[in-house]
């Protein structure tokens, strides 16, 4: 490892190449065109899109004035989040790829969602303690869009409020989004070792799934910054994080772009730890998106492939043809079935998301209501007046953990249920058989596995529905999270207890102020425990409408392309049966030359793809 602290360069994966994979698609893509299969072609357009557009989410969070907002800075080369010594950043902010500069906040004016667009240079109105004290402006999150290199590669940077002191719920809100996210960048500056409650958060990350990388910023302003790397990078191996945090500074990383000195920026730390962030991340997201392409060319070669080898089987035993078509035709019928919306798959789809909503609502109404009686026992036995702070933090962790644990059990149900269906429809429909041969309704390859990094199972809503991505949901979550927890809370405590519960005590009114302080706590508590409650149980029907309808279309779009290829194989049968010798000679060295190339593509399929699982 280099004594400054950078990580050492890794010898470069061996993944597909992307134009062998461009060149992959294309081919069967063209191919489905010509055989009149324009739905299969949809498939495949939709999977060169997903490998086109390929983001990876990464995650910047760390206590207060840690630097977290100049490390984005320093990466992009120039000044897109707000900094200065007085400014703390109060709400999420979204920093990715767009052809022209621009930002968009997104706010609840009166309950009701509001995008807004700023110009880029107006987000500390917004994104800042100082702009938008107390969040009273409602801000949930601001997306910013950047020409830039690094963000045109698909790299996203989430800056996030700070995770440490009243806010401590952030924490928790953060812990949220990580299933989603790719990475998560802790930044930690050198004024001192990584404490107890970061060493705790970072423990928690683990768990949650995504890459993690530590940034150590600030090194041009202590000397012992040396000392701090090495004590960090041993607390970091105690709770099972190997990695050794990247060194860097901000400000020399601007003087440098100012002087165009390759020097100074070298010195700064930030080329390897870009390098690290571009290079290994988005390989890692591209390998996940080509293992779920891999899933889908598979999928079309088979039904383009599947016609023309029964067709043939039939040709080689006329004997079997009638009763080949027959089934065929019986098989065909089923599926056209399953279109109906009173079928059983659908009907349990429907009863499955049903009982996954009431089941999230009861669980979630449960713990909300256990928040609420344990802060109002609290309340009457602590003075609001001198403790307020230790309640208000203890209420917004717990409050952001059963918000969480809502959202998580939601979209992980989801993919349970998109299990359970497609079990169900292969159970029900089986297969024909004849002869060791088969015609199998195959809807398991309906259900997309997660994407795994690091070896764990991303959440479920990552999985594969197609219409939603998991990050969005996740970046909505993280900033709810932050609007409802940063400020309904912290904004009384930051005003200081005794100004918000009452004035000065007289001797004889000590009781009487006491409880009013008290009923006044058990009140705002009670208020911000029924607006959480409001919010989620919108958010979490929304979240899982989108799942249902999504979900359903998805399957009834697979049904609808395997009806059609059993059709066609029938009919192709049938036609078969009414040639004469020399026309099925002749329709025998067709299906040939056509299986052909269906063939090489299928190896070509199956050899990129091992190329990528070897990566993963």
């Amino acid at each position: 490892m280099p004594e400054d602290g950078t990580a050492a360069q890794r010898e470069p994966e061996i993944t597909p190449d992307q134009a062998a994979v461009d060149g992959l698609v294309d081919a069967v893509e063209r191919i489905a065109v010509s055989r009149g299969r324009e739905d299969l072609a949809a498939r495949l357009a939709a999977v060169r899109a997903r490998l086109d557009r390929s983001e990876t989410v990464v995650c910047v969070v760390g206590e207060f004035k840690q630097g977290k907002s100049a490390l984005i800075n320093g990466l992009l080369g120039s000044a897109v989040c707000p900094v200065d010594d007085d400014l703390a950043t109060m709400a999420v902010t979204t920093v990715r790829h767009g052809t022209t500069a621009g930002a968009t906040v997104h706010r609840r004016d009166d309950g009701v969602a509001v995008a807004e667009a700023i110009p880029p240079d107006d987000l500390a109105r917004w994104v800042t303690e100082r702009g938008n004290p107390d969040n009273r402006l409602n801000v949930e999150q601001v997306e910013v869009r950047l020409p830039h290199p690094l963000l045109e590669q698909g790299i996203v940077l989430i800056d996030t409020p700070g995770i440490g002191g009243l806010n401590a719920a952030h924490a928790a809100a953060t812990l949220a989004f990580l299933p989603v996210a790719d990475a998560l960048v802790f930044v930690t500056d050198a004024s001192a070792e990584l404490t107890a409650p970061e060493l705790e958060f970072l423990a928690a990350a683990v768990d949650a799934g995504p890459l993690i990388v530590v940034a150590l910023t600030k090194v041009d302003m202590y000397a012992a910054w040396r000392r701090i790397l090495e004590i960090d990078e041993r607390r970091l191996r105690d709770i099972g994080l190997g990695v050794r945090p990247y060194p860097l500074s901000a400000a020399m990383r601007s003087i440098a772009g100012q002087r165009d000195d390759q020097v100074l920026d070298r010195e700064s730390g930030f080329p390897p730890f870009a390098a690290a962030i571009v290079g290994d991340l988005t390989e890692r997201t591209r390998i996940a998106s080509l293992e779920i392409g891999f899933r889908e060319i598979r999928t079309a070669l088979d039904q383009l492939r599947d016609p023309l080898a029964i067709e043939r089987q039939a040709m080689e035993r006329p004997d079997a043809a009638a009763r080949l078509a027959d089934d065929l035709r019986t098989v065909q019928e089923r599926l056209s079935a399953l279109n109906d919306a009173g079928s059983h798959w659908s009907v349990r789809l429907d009863d499955e998301f049903a009982s996954l909503r009431a089941r999230v609502e009861f669980a979630f109404s449960s713990q909300m209501r256990q928040v609420l009686r344990e802060a109002q026992d609290e309340i009457e036995r602590i003075d609001p007046g001198r403790d307020w702070n230790a309640v208000s933090q203890k209420v917004q962790q717990q409050v952001a953990g059963a918000v969480r644990a809502a959202f998580l059990e939601t979209t992980d149900g989801a993919a349970s249920i998109q299990a359970l269906v497609s079990q169900l429809l292969t159970d029900e429909e089986g297969a024909w058989t004849e002869d060791g041969e088969a015609i199998v309704f195959d809807a398991t390859s309906l259900w997309q596995d997660g994407q795994v990094f690091g070896g764990k199972l991303r959440s479920g809503v990552v999985a594969g529905f197609g219409l939603l991505a998991g990050a969005t949901v996740g970046v909505e979550m993280l900033g709810m999270l932050g609007a409802l927890l940063g400020t309904a809370l912290v904004g009384p405590a930051l005003l200081g207890a005794a100004l918000f519960f009452g004035g000065r005590e007289v001797a004889g009114e000590r009781r009487r102020q006491l409880t009013d302080r008290r009923q006044q706590a058990r009140t705002f508590i009670g208020q911000f425990v029924e607006d959480v409650r409001f919010e989620v149980d919108g958010r979490l029907a929304s979240l899982g409408g989108t799942l249902q309808r999504d979900m359903r279309a998805r399957f009834t779009r697979r049904i609808g392309e395997l009806s059609r290829t059993y059709q066609e194989t029938a009919q192709a049968i049938e036609r078969s049966m009414a040639q004469d010798a020399a026309d099925r000679d002749r329709r025998m060295l067709e299906i040939q030359a056509e299986l052909a190339p269906l063939d090489e593509l299928g190896l070509q399929a199956a050899a990129l793809q091992a190329a990528a699982t070897r990566a993963a």
